[in-house]
């Protein structure tokens, strides 16, 4: 019974050890680090992705073209991506078909293209 009960004491310091051996580990790998987000207020222009090309998507990209920021839409179909950038007109809905859009909107399929270290908002409108 003693000799369990030193085996077990032995095994709980050596676990003990172990857990602080982990945490040491934990605590000295570095994190990356995140880069400080910029100053906004009301004047300041965002470079904004909105994920999703249909009427939402659309709608929320027009009202911050609006408000002067850059946008680019994310869609999947590279015919209405097309048609945004050429003739500013997304053909994803027939009643969309008669509205331009803002200039500073811009489209995309490639998702690398659209989302980079300038992006300062994404808005996620997909369903």
């Amino acid at each position: 019974n003693d000799k369990l009960k030193k085996e077990n004491e032995l095994l709980r310091n050596r676990l003990i050890e172990l857990e602080l051996k982990v945490q040491e580990q934990k605590e000295s790998t570095s994190s990356p680090k995140l880069k400080d987000l910029p100053e906004i207020n009301e004047t300041t222009n965002l470079n904004i992705v909105v994920f999703g090309g249909g009427s939402f998507g659309t709608a929320l990209a027009t009202i911050a073209a609006r408000k002067g920021h850059k946008v680019i839409i994310l869609v999947r179909d590279e015919n209405q991506a097309k048609s945004i950038n050429e003739e500013n007109i997304n053909p994803k809905r027939e009643w969309l078909k008669k509205y331009k859009l803002p200039t500073n909107i811009t489209s995309t399929t490639d998702i690398k293209k659209a989302v980079t270290d300038e992006t300062n908002l994404i808005i996620h409108a997909i369903p």
